[in-house]
C-alpha cells in the first residue's frame, strides 16, 4: 500500500502481523497500523522521523506507552485519512470528524496515551481519544505527575497534540483530559469535550510539576472542574516553576446544561394501599429517588414529592413512577412513625408490604457536576493569555469567578510556588458570576507573592448575580502587587461593583482607560467607603484615571480626570447597549481619550478580540 509519502520504508501492520522493521536504520519510515494491529510494537520500533498511520474509523485498545525513541526526529501518530478530507492545519478538529479519525481507548483506569522519563519529540495528529474506565484519571499523561518525577533529565520534552478530538463518557464523565506535566509542549487545533466529575474537581488541562514552555492554541476546551489549571499540587523538581506559558484563540467553556441536576426527579409517582400484607396501620410517605452512577460516585436526583398512604389495617403499599432517563435504578424513602428507611430497585415499581425494614441510608443530596472556575494559576511565570473566548461559569463549589490567579504552596512542600508575569489581553469574559479574583499571597502555606498582572483589551459582560456570584469585574486579597488593568469594558447589570480589596494595602495598582458599570459599590474596600475612601486605605500609590464610571445610583467621589456619567448618557456612549455591543459609537467624547490617545474601554477593531477560529458556542 502507498501512502502518498517520500520516506524511504513503507512498511504494514495488519491484522497484528507486524512487517520486517529493522530497529538501526537510519532513514524515516511510513508504518500502517490496521484494524487489530499491533499499535505498541509500532511504537517501540518507531525511530524519529517516522509517521505511523492508523486505520481511520477503527477502534484501538490499549494503554499506549510513547518511548525514548532513536534518531532526532519527530515520530507523529495519526489518522490515515488523506489529508484532503481532514481539517488543515490551524483548524480546529471536532466531533463532526470522527469517522475519519482512528479511536483509541483504555480498557482499565490507565491513559491512553502516556509518556515515558525523558521521551521527546512525539506527535499526536488527527485522532480520537476515547475515555478511560469510568472516567477515572487521565486520558492523556504528558510527563509524570507522580513523585517520580524529580529531576529536569526524567521530564518529556519536545510534544504535539494537534488536532485531536478528546471525549469522556457519556454517563460517567472524566477526571482530566490532559495532564500536562512534560518540557516543551503544543495542543493545537483539538477538542475537548465532557470533562466533568461528581464531588471531584475535573479538568480539560492541568499541570503542576513540568517547566513549560506550552502553547495551547485555538482548541475548545471544556471542563466541569477547571477547565485549564497549572498548579494544585506541588511540584515534585525543586524550584520548577512552569514558565513561557501561552494560551491563545481557544473557547474556554462548559454547556449549561450541566447547571442543572444531573438526573430529573421522578415523576407520575403514585403510591396505593391494598389489604393483604404485614404493614402495620397507620400513615406512610413515600417519595422516589432517581440513581446511577457516575465515575466513581452514585448520582442522585432530587426526591420526588411525597405520596401519603393510610392503612387502617395491616396491609400493603404499591407505588409506582415514570421512567427517568439515564437512571440506572431508583431509592425509595418511606417515612412513617416508625422512622424513615429506604430500599432500592430498577423497576419502576415497588411493594412495601413490611417483611423487609429496609435501610436506614438518608436522601442523598442532590447531584450536579462539580463547578469551580475556568482558568486557574496557582504556579506559573511569564503566562500570556490573549484572544481567549471565557464563557459559562457559576457559583458552585466556588463562588463563580471566570478567572483566579493565586499563588498555592498546595502540600506545604513548595515556597517558591509564584504567580508572575501574567497577561490577560483581548479576551471575552461573558455569563459568569465574576470576572477575576487575585490573590498576593498563600495564606496557608508560605510561597512568593504574586506580582507583575496585566488585564489590557478585554470585553467582560453578562456578568453578575444571575449567575450565583457577586458580579465584581476584579477581587483583589492578602496584597497582591503590580497588578494594571487597562482598556478594559466592564458590564455587569446586575454586579454588586467593579472592584472589591481586602487585606492590607496594595502597591503598584493601575486603573486606567477602561469603562465600566459602577453598580452600587464600584471600587471598594473591606471596612470603607465607596471611591476615594477606599482608595485611599487600599491603594496608596494607585494610578486611577481616564476611567468612565457609568450609572452610579449616588454621587460617590473618585479621582480627578476619571468620568462618572449618569446611566442613560453612559449606555447612550456605545452601538447598542440593550443588545449586548459595547463598541463606542463614531464620535463618540470618549474617543481618543486616554492616557494614551486611544479611546477608552476595550479596543474593539482589534481581530483577536472577536470569536476565535472555528467557534463553537454552548447556549
Amino acid at each position: 500500500m502507498l501512502l502518498g509519502r517520500s520516506q524511504s520504508v513503507r512498511t504494514l501492520l495488519l491484522a497484528g502481523v507486524l512487517g520486517t522493521l529493522c530497529p538501526d536504520r537510519a532513514s524515516a519510515a511510513d508504518v500502517y497500523v490496521a484494524a487489530g494491529g499491533d499499535l505498541q510494537a509500532a511504537i517501540n520500533a518507531a525511530v524519529g522521523g517516522d509517521t505511523i498511520y492508523l486505520q481511520a474509523g477503527s477502534t484501538f485498545v490499549g494503554n499506549f506507552r510513547l518511548p525514548v525513541h532513536a534518531g532526532a526526529g519527530t515520530v507523529t501518530i495519526r489518522s490515515s485519512a488523506g489529508d484532503a478530507q481532514l481539517p488543515p492545519p490551524g483548524t480546529r478538529i471536532g466531533p463532526a470528524h470522527a469517522p475519519l479519525l482512528p479511536k483509541l481507548r483504555s480498557a482499565n483506569t490507565q491513559p491512553v496515551f502516556a509518556t515515558a522519563p525523558a521521551a521527546a519529540n512525539w506527535k499526536l495528529q488527527t485522532l480520537e481519544l476515547q475515555s478511560t474506565d469510568r472516567g477515572m484519571y487521565d486520558i492523556v499523561t504528558l510527563g509524570d505527575g507522580s513523585g517520580a518525577q524529580t529531576s529536569l533529565a526524567r521530564v518529556p520534552q519536545n510534544l504535539t497534540i494537534d488536532r485531536v478530538y478528546i471525549h469522556a463518557d457519556a454517563q460517567h464523565g472524566q477526571k482530566r483530559a490532559i495532564a500536562l506535566n512534560s518540557g516543551q509542549t503544543v495542543i493545537r487545533d483539538s477538542y475537548i469535550e465532557g470533562i466533568r466529575a461528581l464531588n471531584q474537581d475535573s479538568q480539560a488541562i492541568a499541570g503542576w510539576t513540568g517547566p513549560g514552555p506550552y502553547t495551547i492554541e485555538n482548541n475548545y476546551l471544556e471542563a466541569a472542574g477547571e477547565v485549564f489549571i497549572l498548579g494544585g499540587s506541588d511540584p515534585n523538581i525543586p524550584n520548577m516553576v512552569p514558565t513561557d506559558v501561552v494560551l491563545r484563540g481557544n473557547t474556554i467553556s462548559r454547556p449549561l446544561s450541566w447547571r442543572a441536576p444531573i438526573l430529573t426527579s421522578p415523576g407520575n409517582v403514585v403510591a396505593t394501599g391494598f389489604s393483604g400484607g404485614a404493614l402495620l396501620p397507620g400513615t406512610y410517605a413515600y417519595r422516589v429517588v432517581a440513581l446511577r452512577p457516575a465515575g466513581s460516585e452514585v448520582a442522585a436526583s432530587a426526591a420526588s414529592s411525597d405520596r401519603i398512604v393510610t392503612l387502617n389495617s395491616f396491609g400493603r403499599v404499591n407505588v409506582s413512577w415514570n421512567q427517568v432517563a439515564d437512571a440506572s435504578a431508583y431509592q425509595i424513602v418511606r417515612t412513617s412513625a416508625q422512622g424513615q428507611a429506604s430500599w432500592t430497585t430498577t423497576g419502576l415499581a415497588w411493594t412495601d408490604d413490611g417483611t423487609s425494614p429496609g435501610t436506614t441510608a438518608p436522601v442523598p443530596d442532590v447531584s450536579q457536576w462539580q463547578v469551580k472556575n475556568l482558568l486557574e494559576v496557582k504556579n506559573g511565570r511569564r503566562v500570556r493569555i490573549e484572544g481567549n473566548l471565557f464563557e459559562n461559569n457559576w457559583a458552585d463549589a466556588q463562588d463563580g469567578a471566570a478567572i483566579v490567579l493565586t499563588p498555592r504552596n498546595q502540600d506545604g512542600t513548595c515556597p517558591w510556588c509564584v504567580v508572575e508575569d501574567v497577561i490577560l489581553e483581548r479576551n471575552v469574559v461573558r455569563r459568569v458570576g465574576a470576572g477575576v479574583i487575585i490573590l498576593g499571597w498563600d495564606e496557608y502555606h508560605p510561597s512568593r507573592q504574586l506580582n507583575g498582572v496585566q488585564i489590557r483589551n478585554n470585553v467582560i459582560s453578562d456578568m453578575g448575580q444571575e449567575w450565583g456570584g457577586s458580579g465584581y469585574f476584579l477581587t483583589l486579597l492578602g496584597q497582591p502587587r503590580d497588578v494594571v488593568i487597562d482598556h478594559n469594558t466592564i458590564m455587569s447589570k446586575t454586579g454588586l461593583g467593579i472592584v472589591a480589596v481586602g487585606g492590607a494595602p496594595i502597591s503598584g495598582f493601575v486603573f486606567t482607560n477602561n469603562v465600566a458599570r459602577h453598580n452600587s459599590y464600584g471600587i471598594v474596600g473591606t471596612g470603607r467607603g465607596v471611591g476615594n475612601d477606599s482608595i485611599a486605605a487600599y491603594f496608596t500609590d494607585a494610578v486611577i484615571t481616564r476611567n468612565a464610571f457609568g450609572g452610579m445610583p449616588y454621587p460617590y467621589e473618585y479621582p480627578a480626570g476619571n468620568e462618572l456619567p449618569a446611566e442613560a448618557e453612559f449606555e447612550a456612549h456605545f452601538v447598542d447597549y440593550t443588545g449586548g455591543n459595547y463598541a463606542l459609537r463614531p464620535a463618540t467624547d470618549w474617543a481618543n481619550a486616554g492616557t494614551d490617545g486611544l479611546d477608552l474601554g476595550a479596543i474593539m477593531t482589534v481581530p483577536v478580540i472577536t470569536a476565535p477560529r472555528n467557534l463553537r458556542i454552548i447556549r
